[in-house]
Formats: structure tokens, C-alpha cells, sequence
């Protein structure tokens, strides 16, 4: 997620970084947890990995 933070701070697309870190928050509630493992297939464990 911090790799992902920095590209949008050299674009310094500020608007763009917030709308991302809302629907990475979003993901990463108990239900947007599920919705990954959903949509990509995953486990429970490889999607709360990639929320914290």
C-alpha cells in the first residue's frame, strides 16, 4: 500500500490517493475482506495479509 501511496504522491493527484484509501479501507472492513477473497479467489489469511 506505501508503494502504491508513493506513485500517487509524485503524480500528486491528492483527490485521486483519497478516493484510493477509501476503497482500500472499505476492503479491508470484516465484509471487504470476504469480498476479496470473493473476487480473487483467495483465503482468509492471503486477504487480511493484504490489509495489513
Amino acid at each position: 500500500m506505501q508503494k502504491v501511496k508513493q506513485i500517487f504522491y509524485r503524480r500528486n493527484a491528492k483527490q485521486a490517493l483519497d478516493k484510493l484509501e477509501d476503497i482500500y479501507q472499505a476492503e479491508c472492513s470484516v465484509d471487504g475482506q470476504r469480498h476479496l477473497q470473493y473476487l480473487m479467489r483467495i483465503s482468509v489469511w492471503e486477504a487480511s495479509a493484504m490489509c495489513n
